[in-house]
């Protein structure tokens, strides 16, 4: 790739970022869907949660997208706290797991 392309191509990249930004500052893109439902990979990995968890995390992330920072904290700090419950009530006795 000649430099020229190479320069072509981080101008098309940064264009596709900055145009998917303003769409989610926007709030035209739920980024919850986008990448935890559509995503295949991590929806399948998330199956093994609660419907409670998933959403207690929808909940965190939306505030913590949204720039609520101190209610994210607190949120994903209760979500954190599901996984460690979670993770202990599922280790082989004896085992359990620290994070």
């Amino acid at each position: 790739m000649t430099r020229e392309e190479k320069k072509t191509l981080k101008f098309k990249n940064r264009m596709k970022r900055d145009s998917f930004k303003k769409d989610v500052l926007e709030n035209n893109i739920d980024l919850h869907q986008t990448f935890f439902i559509q995503d295949q990979e991590i929806f399948s990995m998330r199956q093994t949660f609660t419907p409670q968890f998933n959403q207690q995390f929808q909940q965190a992330f939306q505030h913590y997208v949204q720039g609520n920072w101190p209610l994210a904290k607190k949120l994903l700090y209760k979500v954190h706290v599901m996984v460690l419950l979670i993770s202990l009530a599922t280790a082989p006795p004896g085992q359990g797991r620290a994070f």
